[in-house]
């Protein structure tokens, strides 16, 4: 589930292969100009569908010359952009 709240989307529950569709159209229909923060702390699960998903927003965001900023993230989350290269474009440093 993804939810907005002010200027952060909140993406909530399972994040895989099976609801990676669904939330992409949610999410994409939320995405406003003034979204600046992707609220990650409430998915009880994740694959690489979640790095997926990220990058898919985070590239929009930048193509339309906006920078968007992932918080709360899990070591899960962590983890996984570490092993396909992309911690450093999508997590803030630590």
């Amino acid at each position: 589930m993804i939810s907005r709240q002010d200027s952060t989307l909140r993406i909530a529950g399972p994040v895989n292969l099976d609801t990676l569709g669904p939330l992409l159209g949610e999410a994409r229909q939320l995405m406003t100009p003034d979204i600046a923060v992707l609220d990650v702390g409430d998915v009880t699960e994740a694959d690489s569908s979640l790095i997926a998903l990220l990058l898919d927003l985070t590239r929009s965001a930048r193509a339309a010359g906006r920078s968007l900023v992932v918080s709360r993230p899990t070591a899960g989350l962590a983890s996984l952009a570490g092993l396909y290269g992309v911690d450093t474009l999508l997590l803030p440093p630590v």
